[in-house]
């Protein structure tokens, strides 16, 4: 009889020590976990601002006792706008795993050149009317400018807006119509004459271009705001 009071105790006091070493994240704890998740399996570049927007809790949400560190797994190979994490963990007061869907939305921005007003088609862009803003990566489409620099005394090609980044296409270096000068450069020779520019350009583009010193139609590269370049 002894002996079966003292290999219940021993069994009782074995539950007890079991079900008392245990943790009960809250929301936030759960939530925190998630997103590092997310933030653990990202690919951005160093200048890309990024925002995660976890889903709320259910009012009814009551928090699980676990007996074991929650573990995470996000089933998707590539973070997307909209990603799904698992959160698991041992239970404490049952034989089976709690587990919770979180569904977390991912904003990726870059800060590029925008207009800071309505920029007229023909306009030159100075400081006064652009600056650096972040814009969301789903409304970029290639060709922004990630500094004012390298825009500053363009011309723009068409009307933007306020607050619309300025795009390589919308902009010229060198516009139809433009006084150009234009540089002729050999090992030993560097001639500098003007011209008159017969298409739109930017950087490194090669366009035709007449020499108004010998009225010639010559291709030539941008090299600069009005000022293009011929290899002799």
């Amino acid at each position: 009889m002894k002996l079966k009071i003292i290999f219940l105790l021993i069994i009782f006091t074995f539950s007890s020590s079991a079900m008392s070493t245990y943790f009960i994240p809250n929301a936030k704890e759960i939530a925190q976990i998630a997103e590092q998740a997310v933030k653990e399996k990202m690919s951005t570049l160093p200048n890309a601002k990024v925002d995660l927007h976890i889903q709320r809790f259910d009012k009814r949400f009551i928090s699980p006792k676990c007996s074991a560190p929650i573990t995470s797994q996000i089933t998707a190979e590539k973070i997307k706008r909209h990603n799904t994490v698992k959160l698991s963990c041992e239970r404490a007061d049952q034989d089976f795993l709690w587990t919770i869907y979180l569904s977390v939305n991912v904003t990726i921005s870059y800060q590029v050149v925008v207009a800071s007003k309505t920029i007229m088609a023909g306009e030159r862009i100075e400081t006064s009317n652009t600056t650096l803003e972040f814009v969301n990566e789903t409304s970029l489409r290639g060709g922004q400018f990630q500094s004012l620099e390298s825009v500053m005394g363009t011309r723009t090609k068409r009307r933007s807006m306020k607050g619309a980044a300025i795009l390589k296409q919308n902009i010229c270096y060198v516009c139809k119509g433009d006084d150009v000068a234009i540089y002729a450069k050999s090992k030993n020779l560097h001639i500098k004459t003007s011209g008159e520019a017969l298409k739109d350009g930017n950087l490194q583009d090669l366009i035709r271009v007449k020499n108004l010193n010998s009225n010639k139609i010559i291709e030539a590269r941008v090299i600069g705001i009005g000022e293009v370049e011929v290899r002799m």
